[in-house]
Parts: structure tokens; C-alpha cells; sequence
């Protein structure tokens, strides 16, 4: 029975078989389709046309939607760094006149201080001064 049920399979097999060749007919169709498209191309690449200098290029890239697009983030960003360059300005002003404040404040409260010792040395004399008599 396995000898009668084994050949029944290969001509299955076979059937099986001929699709698959077919498909590697259009496998090969495909990598030559490849090919030429890969080699159309190179052609392409090197008919480029001839080099211009970086300004030029980037003049043309500047028209190009892309480079329109470059641009005007660009310019959003200057735009946005001089506002925080103000900001910074301004700020920095504000920081230096409070710092300019509190020296004086320092300055005052250095010379409060120095008087006050004065004075205690001087209460402090004449204290002593009093006992001594």
C-alpha cells in the first residue's frame, strides 16, 4: 500500500514542482528588471550636469520648496533668538541694578556695624574710665 500511495504522490509533486519553476523564471525576470533599473541610473548620476559653486547651489536649493522650507525655519529661529537675546539684556540690566542695590545696602550696613563698635569701645572706655576714679 505505501509503494502504491508513494507514487500516487510524485506526480503531485511534480505539479507542485512546476509552479515553483515558474516563479524562479519571474525571480530571475525580476533581478534583470533590477539590473537595468540600476543600471539606468548610474546613467542617469553620470549625466549630471556639470558641478557650480556652493553659493549658486545653494541659492537654487533656497527655491526649492525644501530649501524654502529650511529658510523659513531659519529665519523663525533668528527671529526667536533675538527676542532671548532682549530677554537676556533685559534681565541681565535688572540683575545689575539689584546687585548694585544690595552693595550699597552691604556698604551701609558694613558702616552701621563699625560705628556700633565704635561706639561700644568708646561706652566701654569710659566705663572703665568711670570705675577707675
Amino acid at each position: 500500500m505505501r509503494a502504491a500511495s508513494s507514487q500516487s504522490n510524485r506526480p503531485e509533486e511534480e505539479e507542485k514542482k512546476e509552479p515553483a519553476q515558474a516563479e524562479g523564471a519571474d525571480d530571475e525576470q525580476n533581478d534583470e528588471d533590477a539590473a537595468d533599473a540600476a543600471s539606468a541610473h548610474e546613467e542617469a548620476v553620470k549625466q549630471k550636469r556639470e558641478a557650480i559653486d556652493k553659493q549658486q547651489a545653494f541659492i537654487e536649493f533656497k527655491q526649492s520648496e525644501e530649501g524654502q522650507s529650511f529658510e523659513g525655519r531659519i529665519r523663525e529661529h533668528r527671529g526667536q533668538i533675538k527676542e532671548k537675546r532682549t530677554s537676556i539684556k533685559d534681565i541681565t540690566t535688572t540683575l545689575n541694578e539689584n546687585k548694585g542695590e544690595i552693595d550699597m545696602l552691604k556698604q551701609r550696613l558694613d558702616r552701621k556695624e563699625e560705628e556700633r563698635k565704635v561706639r561700644l569701645r568708646d561706652e566701654q572706655l569710659r566705663q572703665d574710665d568711670m570705675f577707675e576714679e
